[in-house]
């Protein structure tokens, strides 16, 4: 099942490009819109047990994927605040593939809103960024947990959430805060969610190494009769 997630955003160079020689003051934001093999913020806050970080791996955007996507540049996750927008390879926003993410250049114009994000840009107030994507969670090998064997400072059990494809992207987003839930209840209803799919996992892996055991306790049994033989 396809579902639409915004990343836990990451700090990102995020910067006002500098002018040239002669040039009156740039209007230009730039930044790496997207981090590969970068850990994001704490998904699970609040979690008694667990720390739960996403990171995305390279295998997860390709040329392909950009050049066909529809994308906008927002302030602050606000769907009716764009700045710039890249529709298959062209537009406002620029967008490049490079081995450490994807990143992003756009001229910001002079509504209110870019205004305000090229003030804050320009003092330092805002370097973080997030991005929208279409992740199909069902799919096999899309999305991989990987618990570690390092604890948190408060002995919490620390995972990684690998997102290895993403199936579509819709926006790259300025941002102070990342996308947390806003509720205590809606990052309670999240943690539990991803505690279930940990537990399944662990379920799993708990199975497959008991049959591996079973396998080889039946193998050697098989050796000892052919030896009494």
């Amino acid at each position: 099942m396809k579902k639409k997630e915004f990343s836990n955003g990451t700090l990102c160079d995020l910067h006002l490009r500098a002018a040239g020689e002669g040039e009156e003051e740039s209007r230009v934001i730039e930044g790496t819109a997207i981090v590969f093999g970068k850990r994001s913020i704490n998904l699970m806050p609040g979690s008694p047990s667990r720390e739960l970080y996403e990171v995305i791996e390279p295998s997860a955007i390709t040329e392909e994927l950009l050049n066909r996507s529809d994308i906008v540049l927002t302030y602050e996750h606000n769907q009716e605040a764009v700045l710039g927008a890249w529709v298959c390879g062209k537009g406002t926003l620029n967008l490049k593939r490079t081995d450490v993410g994807v990143g992003m250049s756009c001229a910001l114009g002079q509504s209110t809103t870019a205004i305000d994000a090229l003030d804050r840009v320009k003092r330092g107030d805002v370097r973080s960024m997030s991005f929208g994507m279409w992740v199909d969670f069902s799919a096999e090998g899309n999305v991989t947990y990987e618990r570690l064997e390092e604890r948190s400072a408060e002995g919490k059990e620390i995972w990684i959430r690998h997102i290895n494809k993403i199936d579509g992207l819709f926006d790259v987003t300025i941002c102070h805060r990342p996308a947390y839930p806003d509720t205590e209840v809606e990052i309670r209803s999240a943690n539990e969610q991803i505690d279930g799919i940990l537990e399944k996992q662990l379920e799993e892996q708990q199975r497959s190494a008991f049959e591996q055991e079973q396998m080889e306790l039946r193998h050697q049994l098989f050796m000892m009769q052919q030896f009494q033989y």
